[in-house]
């Protein structure tokens, strides 16, 4: 678990070990290999729920999202999986953020079947 300290919100960013193809058993992404990409783009995830959070102080909760990484590295299929903010224009925006991502090109298909994004407000 990767815990990232904003100055405005605490983000938490956890991979579950059955989350992604393991590097050993499937050809696809490692788990590594997908926590680097989602923690260089912490800033723009981090950006969905401050704007939202300037709306609403008390707002927190858990966004989990899935998605398929395609062997050229694009992002197909990313979805709310499942989320307890019950926000849309926050769950929208980080669903975009995340259909924007570029992974490293790999053998085969990665799915990422839930990535939960932990957000604890202020």
């Amino acid at each position: 678990m990767a815990l990232l300290r904003f100055a405005t919100a605490v983000l938490v960013v956890t991979i579950a070990s059955s989350s992604v193809a393991d590097e050993k058993k499937e050809p696809g992404l490692s788990k590594t290999e997908i926590m680097v990409v989602v923690k260089a783009q912490m800033v723009r995830v981090k950006g969905c729920y401050e704007r939202a959070l300037a709306k609403n102080s008390a707002l927190k909760g858990t966004v989990v999202v899935a998605w398929t990484v395609q062997p050229d590295g694009r992002v197909t299929g990313a979805r709310v999986a499942e989320s307890t903010m019950n926000n849309n224009d926050v769950e929208t925006c980080i669903v975009g953020e995340v259909a924007s991502w570029i992974f490293p090109k790999s053998p085969s298909k990665t799915k990422v079947n839930r990535f939960p994004f932990v957000f604890r407000g202020g």
